[in-house]
């Protein structure tokens, strides 16, 4: 069963006057097995409109991948992948970010070692050329996430938790955070800092601001709270410096990568999503410099839901997106429009949408607008393993009512 089960692009609101999401094309598989946990990034391209990224960690070589994948209307075609990774190795914790300038990286940790690995990718049509590998750290390391800054355009932030100590003066289980520029396929690092005290954290999010210079937000969860916190970094050069860490309250859990998304608006707002004994929710934050307030919170979804992600539209002033699995027994995969009112500090959402009515078990779903060079106002991507197919890695391209 691909994502609808037919193909239709059309307009339609809900009841509440909301847009609601519809498709608006068939689902495409870019990977021929099963794409779970944390290891999958949808990468769209910020200057050919009609391009997208995926990179994943594939389940038969378990090694890193990324194939070109090319929009046409809602028509999406994968290209032939390649592998990312320098060695034959089994790769885990697969991330990625970009692409601009043709370029994106790739974060994996290889099986050899257990040390964090980076390369860069430059795409050249449906093709991929990668950089020489770098490594990021130097001891066992799990759970690592990276950010790309398409405000600068030749930066990117990455995070990772150690497993043990003697990594530029973290304890173990630490999380750490490190800043790279670009330079065609190279990579140049900046000192490795301690990002917090972690403690078994894991589920990381990076972001940055495209309308401030040099600064990212990270969102995270600990395990030995059993809640999400946030922090704000600023960036001089590659040297980081790490702002207060702020709870989001409550007996949270964050879960999955795509947890956060800037306003593409509004400098100094983002808003998370995540999970509150079951619910669906997410926050407003406001930052001040390296300081972060977090607004009421929000409930999308009261039924028992996971692994919620959010994009906003680039194109549609206070308009975004959320994607979760719903898990109250009748499992599958629905989004929700949003629409935000930064006066009232609050999001109003429409009517639920189911974009697979499967279950997505140990699913990672990404969700990401196309730029506003599409042209084509309130069209989004969602990645998504087919519980129907195989659970073969798919993308769908879905659209905005009005």
């Amino acid at each position: 069963m691909t994502a609808f089960g037919y193909t239709i692009l059309g307009f339609g609101s809900g009841s509440s006057g909301i847009p609601t999401a519809i498709p608006a094309g068939s689902g495409t598989v870019f990977s021929d097995d099963h794409v779970i946990d944390s290891q999958c990034a949808l990468l769209m391209d910020a200057d050919d409109p009609d391009k997208c990224v995926m990179v994943y960690r594939d389940n038969n070589s378990y090694r890193c991948e990324a194939v070109v994948c090319t929009i046409d209307g809602t028509t999406i075609t994968a290209g032939t992948p390649v592998v990312a990774t320098a060695l034959s190795k089994s790769t885990y914790y697969v991330g990625g970010a970009g692409v601009q300038n043709n370029k994106f990286v790739v974060s994996y940790q290889r099986s050899d070692s257990h040390y964090l690995f980076a390369r860069i990718g430059e795409v050249d049509g449906t093709g991929i050329t990668f950089g020489t590998e770098y490594a990021v750290n130097s001891v066992y390391m799990y759970w690592s996430e990276c950010g790309w800054d398409f405000r600068g355009g030749d930066k990117f932030a990455i995070v990772w938790r150690v497993a043990g100590a003697g990594e530029a003066g973290a304890a173990e289980n630490d999380h750490m955070v490190r800043v790279g520029t670009v330079s065609g396929t190279t990579i140049t690092m900046g000192t490795a800092v301690v990002m917090d005290d972690s403690h078994y954290s894991h589920s990381q999010t990076v972001k940055w601001d495209s309308n401030t210079d040099n600064t990212f937000a990270i969102t995270f969860y600990k395990s030995s709270h059993g809640a999400a916190f946030g922090r704000v970094c600023t960036v001089s050069g590659t040297t980081v410096t790490v702002g207060s860490v702020e709870a989001l309250g409550g007996n949270y859990s964050l879960q999955y990568a795509d947890g956060m998304d800037y306003d593409p608006f509004t400098a100094n707002k983002f808003v998370v999503v995540y999970s509150d004994g079951g619910d669906a929710r997410c926050k407003i934050g406001t930052v001040s410099g390296t300081s972060l307030t977090w607004g009421s919170a929000i409930t999308f979804n009261d039924t028992d839901a996971s692994k919620a992600v959010i994009a906003f539209d680039p194109i549609n002033q206070n308009q975004l997106v959320v994607v979760y699995e719903s898990t109250d027994g009748d499992d599958y995969l629905a989004c929700k429009i949003g629409t935000l009112d930064l006066a009232g500090d609050t999001i109003a959402f429409g009517e639920e949408f189911k974009i697979m009515d499967a279950d997505p078990l140990n699913s990672q779903n990404r969700v990401t607008f196309a730029p506003s060079a599409w042209g084509q106002s309130g069209k989004f991507l969602v990645t998504y393993p087919d519980d129907d197919n195989s659970d073969y890695g798919t993308v769908v391209v879905c659209q905005i009512g009005t």
